[in-house]
């Protein structure tokens, strides 16, 4: 397929890589591990001051997922083609290989577990654009530039609304009130509106994209039902410990109701979690009826397989749709923080902001209060040293917290699962897959938390009703909330809905959210780990001499 000339002149370029300039236009590598080793540090050179480190980072990943399924199906001297290119002021990246055309969003060829991982990983959203031409394969990754993150813009904003906001408090009555009634007012509600639009059919799709990406019924198996329960299991002991850990903190109304009207509540609140017709959880909003109505599409999609193929790309097609839309509202948030917080500081309100600080304390501990806990299980189970565990761990930790991505940090999660943890192969490719889209119990912490704290914040009565409704919605939201950016914005609104909290009391959340981001991120990738460990021991699936070694 290559010719020896074209082979020499890939070796010339592997030694003079680390000379290239970032004005190169076309490399060739060898198709091989270490060519691809090679070309993924020089996407990282080519890109370096051009775009942020975690755009590069998910863009590595991608491309060394696209490469290594090429690998598989070409000749052992066959090259590949980096192409670095900027069109209309669009920065791109362009990986070229001929042979068999091999769609790496579509063809895998791997076995089911792994087919399961990489299905999952497409829904990280680093799918890449492909084409096959002239007896080549194609794929294109457009590069973002370099800009402020949404917290300096989320910062900007509050400071810019505390300013201008301390100053319009001093204007008249008649002024404020037409600043915060007749302009800031009805735009803040417009934004609401938008939010809680694309939330409802966001939680739908992702329920029934994340069961579709399990691939198929045999996919699970005794191995996958396993982590698959203890991963959902788990998600709701966490929120339910998260709630019973920082309740005494708020005041508790009993509702004046009894222990049987209680139970009667709680038992009717499960009944009208199953909706009557199709159509009215979308009209009403209802997220667990939505929530529910995904599931068994879902679940059907996947028994169905291939009969309903069509329609589960169209499931699919529609989830990338409101994908875009949600990154679009995304873009909107530093506006929304600048409205409310302006209403709060022109109406003297601004005592409310104290949510904000209660929030950022209590997840942050409750959060790592939950890694020692699960870090110590896993070395007693094991019964490996807490300092061996956490030196071969420690990694992903740090890159998850530097990046706040956990796509970032998903192939090292992978490689040391699997070779420095000793979990078998296959189980640690679905599990680590499995994990990214439905195990985040950062995710319970930080939901129950808000929750509480702005509900208090805002007069909300916390009755041990809504206190079982808080760790329902809290847990399902986790698990239906997709791993993209903006994800969890998409959730916050259904959580205050179903829970009739105030939608201004968003903002507290949103000024939170931003900073926890990054310890988020780091805490779940490592309890994802520790977990990963705890259920392959229990199923016999860990090598113990590879997790005991230094």
């Amino acid at each position: 397929m290559s010719s020896p000339r074209n082979i020499e002149k890939v070796r010339k370029d592997k030694g003079t890589l680390k000379r290239q300039r970032h004005d190169t236009k076309k490399i060739y590598f060898p198709l091989t591990d270490e060519g691809i080793d090679a070309a993924s540090e020089h996407i990282r050179a080519l890109l370096e001051g051009i775009a942020d480190r975690r755009e590069i980072l998910r863009l590595r990943l991608a491309a060394e997922d696209v490469l290594t399924l090429w690998k598989k199906t070409q000749e052992s001297e066959a090259v590949f083609v980096v192409q670095y290119y900027v069109r209309l002021g669009q920065r791109s990246v362009r990986l070229s290989a001929a042979g068999p055309a091999v769609n790496p969003n579509t063809d895998i060829e791997e076995s089911e577990l792994d087919a399961a991982g990489n299905v999952i990983l497409e829904s990280l959203g680093i799918s890449p654009k492909y084409r096959y031409e002239k007896g080549a394969n194609h794929v294109e990754f457009r590069i973002p530039g370099k800009k402020l993150n949404q917290l300096s813009w989320v910062a900007l904003a509050a400071v810019l609304a505390m300013a201008f906001g301390f100053f319009a408090s001093h204007f008249p009555e008649n002024i404020k009130l037409l600043l915060t009634e007749q302009l800031s007012g009805p735009t803040l509600n417009v934004l609401l509106g938008m939010l809680a639009g694309v939330a409802m059919p966001m939680i739908f799709l992702s329920i029934c994209t994340g069961i579709l990406g399990i691939g198929n019924v045999a996919t699970l198996g005794r191995i996958g039902k396993k982590f698959l329960l203890r991963f959902l299991s788990l998600t709701f002991v966490v929120a339910a410990l998260t709630v019973a850990a920082t309740v005494w903190m708020f005041p508790l109304y009993s509702g004046g109701t009894s222990d049987s009207g209680e139970f009667q509540a709680i038992f009717n609140l499960v009944l009208q979690m199953i909706p009557t017709n199709l159509v009215s959880p979308f009209l009403a909003g209802n997220a667990l009826q939505l929530i529910l109505l995904g599931l068994c599409l879902g679940v059907a999609l996947l028994v169905l397989g291939d009969r309903a193929e069509m329609l589960s790309s169209v499931v699919r097609q529609a989830d990338e749709m409101i994908s875009l839309l949600m990154s679009g509202i995304n873009r909107l948030i530093p506006l929304f923080v600048f409205l409310t917080f302006f209403n709060l500081f022109v109406t003297s309100d601004a005592s409310k902001l104290g949510g904000a600080v209660q929030i950022l304390i209590l997840t942050a501990v409750l959060c790592l209060v939950m890694a020692l806990i699960f870090t110590t299980a896993a070395c007693m189970r094991c019964s490996v040293s807490m300092t061996t565990l956490l030196r071969k761990t420690m990694p992903i930790f740090l890159v998850a917290f530097s990046t706040s991505s956990s796509a970032a940090s998903f192939p090292l999660r992978l490689e040391i699962c699997e070779n420095r943890l000793g979990v078998a192969g296959q189980a640690a490719r679905f599990s680590v897959s499995l994990a990214q889209t439905l195990f985040k119990p950062t995710g319970c912490i930080f939901y129950s938390v808000s929750a509480l704290c702005v509900a208090a914040a805002y007069g909300v009565s916390i009755t041990p009703l809504w206190l079982v409704l808080c760790v329902l919605v809290s847990g399902i939201l986790t698990i239906a909330t997709p791993p993209v950016a903006g994800g969890t914005k998409m959730a916050y609104s259904a959580l205050f809905l179903q829970l009739g909290i105030p939608a201004e009391g968003l903002v507290l959340v949103l000024a939170a959210e931003p900073i926890l981001d990054f310890l988020l991120t780091a805490v779940n990738s490592h309890v994802q780990v520790m977990q990963i460990i705890l259920t392959a021991d229990n199923l016999d699936l860990l090598d113990r001499e590879t997790l005991f070694a230094l």
